[in-house]
């Protein structure tokens, strides 16, 4: 679910705006409409889960520059690619479609339709990134749990590679070094002997404190056999599968 914030001081204008989004959008919800520059920065710094803005770009209770200007460096961060900017002045878009906060400046003759379909595609980018996110921290608190190093280097490549499996699909046919390590060459400007070197270090460091219990419950071995990252790949996803259909069932 994506949450978004109407910022505009036509109230009629943004209520037509949450009502056309509401019925067009799938997994959005407008948490506010602010109607002044006050009342949306204090939104802004008090509500960490707004996703997008659609911020009104120059009207008389409302600068929209001002409001990108008083964002925190923070703030700048968490909002990156997350505005989009609705105005009918060219001079203003020209000025803010560089900004790193700024999505896509629209102008406010264009259709609803035009405007609706620029929202849409903004929820589908922010609701991939959240499904990301998720999935990698549902990958990392598996590997913590059997003994993986997060901080090792080699771990954080190996988050990586289970993502990448389990977003390509390719449990049935897995070729680290033909279809996944050179992803990652190419992703950390590494070598690929040298990110499979790193993510075997960490596995074998994970293999020497797992005990034969934990190998047991997760892995069910019933000796205290040498751990691969084959192995170890195969029984994250297998777990991840399952808490990521529970999450999104407890989500609907």
């Amino acid at each position: 679910m994506v949450n978004i914030l109407i910022a505009n001081d036509n109230i009629y204008y943004a209520k037509e705006l949450m009502n056309i989004i509401d019925d067009c959008i799938n997994d959005v919800r407008i948490s506010s409409i602010t109607l002044d520059r006050k009342e949306t920065i204090e939104k802004l710094n008090s509500d960490n889960n707004i996703d997008i803005i659609l911020l009104s770009s120059k009207m008389p209770t409302l600068n929209g520059i001002e409001v990108i200007n008083q964002l925190s460096n923070d703030k700048r961060k968490k909002y990156n690619q997350s505005i989009i900017i609705i105005s009918e002045e060219p001079e203003i878009i020209s000025k803010l479609k560089n900004d790193t906060t700024i999505y896509s400046c629209i102008d406010k003759v264009c259709s609803m339709s035009e405007i609706i379909e620029k929202i849409d595609e903004l929820v589908k980018y922010k609701n991939r990134k959240k499904n990301i996110h998720l999935l990698k921290d549902t990958i990392r608190q598996e590997l913590q749990e059997i003994g993986y190093n997060l901080s090792h280097k080699g771990t954080l490549y190996l988050i990586d590679a289970i993502s990448l499996i389990y977003v390509r699909k390719e449990e049935d046919d897995l070729n680290l070094k033909k279809d996944i390590y050179p992803l990652l060459s190419q992703k950390y400007n590494k070598p690929i002997y040298s990110i499979k070197s790193d993510v075997v270090k960490a596995t074998d460091f994970m293999d020497s404190i797992c005990s034969k219990a934990k190998k047991k419950e997760y892995f069910s071995f019933e000796d205290d056999s040498k751990l691969t990252v084959k192995l170890v790949i195969y029984a994250v996803l297998n777990n991840v599968h399952k808490k990521i259909k529970e999450l999104q069932i407890v989500n609907r």
